[in-house]
């Protein structure tokens, strides 16, 4: 499926954008067919601090994330994207608040809604 199909059916990541779809069927390795999903930052978007919610200019470094999301079919379905420590002025050392993902959470938002319905 061309990457303009899936970002199209598997939309929703505020500041972001979807650049890659890798697809793991299963195999000797891979006991569960999993999707992952690679996103970047898209340029210009401001990047707003998870405590206050101003925005931050200051990055201090970027780190790789790995979130589920709902799963796709029968296939588990991961989020890899950058996620930015920033020196917010307000509130010091901190991390980017990302809209569909909680604080300290290992899964984005709409997953959890859907758990917990």
């Amino acid at each position: 499926m061309a990457i303009e199909a899936w970002a199209k059916l598997l939309s929703g990541w505020d500041g972001f954008e979807l650049v890659e779809v890798e697809e793991h069927p299963v195999g000797p390795q891979q006991p569960v067919p999993e999707i992952v999903l690679r996103l970047r930052a898209v340029p210009g978007y401001p990047k707003r601090c998870s405590r206050c919610g101003e925005p931050v200019v200051e990055i201090h470094d970027v780190s790789e994330r790995r979130v589920r999301d709902l799963p796709v079919f029968d296939w588990d379905t991961w989020v890899v994207f950058p996620r930015a420590r920033l020196a917010c002025p307000r509130c010091g050392p901190t991390v980017e608040a990302v809209p569909w993902l909680d604080r300290y959470q290992r899964m984005t938002t709409r997953l959890a809604e859907k758990i917990a319905r």
